[in-house]
Formats: C-alpha cells, structure tokens, sequence
C-alpha cells in the first residue's frame, strides 16, 4: 500500500479529542465518562499497533522477495514471462521496481 493512499492518524489530534484539550472543538461522539475514555484509548492504540505490525510485515516480505530472487541469479530456469511467453535461461540479473524485483533472463531465450 502506497504511503499517500493510508489514512493516516495524527497522535496529537487524537490525544486532544480523547482528553479534550481546549484548543480543539469537542465532539459529540466521544464518550464523556472516563472508562469509556480509557476503553475508546485502548481501541485506538490497538488499531495503531496492528496497522504498524501489518507494515512491518509488508516490509519484511519484501525483504524476502529481494532474498529469494537474489539466491536464483546465475541459475537456470524456465517461467512465465509478463506477456505470457515462456521464458528459459540463465538469469542475468535483477531489476528493482515499486512491485518487487524482476528476474532479467536472457532476451534470446523467450518462446510461445
């Protein structure tokens, strides 16, 4: 997920809301009674826990993907092109893109 596609949560503002800091208008949804408070608190920071734990593991797959693709440099393969051809060769290298890396196999080597 592209970092300008997320909501983003800004910290200072929610604290505000929940504690009622003066210089923010207050809202008639949050809860008025401390509990409810602590309880809307706690759901916010588990929201904030998992959505940091979803981006780490995005990182950490990518990770991976870099590791795997790296281990099949110099080897032989057969796979499906991004036309659709087969592709057979020994990969040349790697390309780096927003979507993962991409295997470089020899231009001669596609087929149908």
């Amino acid at each position: 997920m592209e970092a300008a596609t997320r909501a983003a949560i800004d910290p200072r503002l929610l604290a505000a809301l929940v504690w009622g800091e003066p210089e923010f208008t207050p809202d008639a949804a949050l809860p008025s009674d401390g509990t409810a408070r602590l309880q809307q608190t706690a759901q916010f920071t588990t929201v904030e826990t998992l959505k940091e734990i979803s981006e780490a593991n995005q990182r950490l797959m990518g990770f991976r993907q870099v590791t795997m693709a790296l281990t099949i440099v110099g080897k032989p393969i057969t796979a499906v092109g991004l036309d659709g051809s087969y592709v057979s060769g020994e990969v040349e290298g790697l390309r780096f893109t927003a979507d993962g890396p991409f295997l470089q196999p020899p231009a001669a080597s596609r087929s149908r």
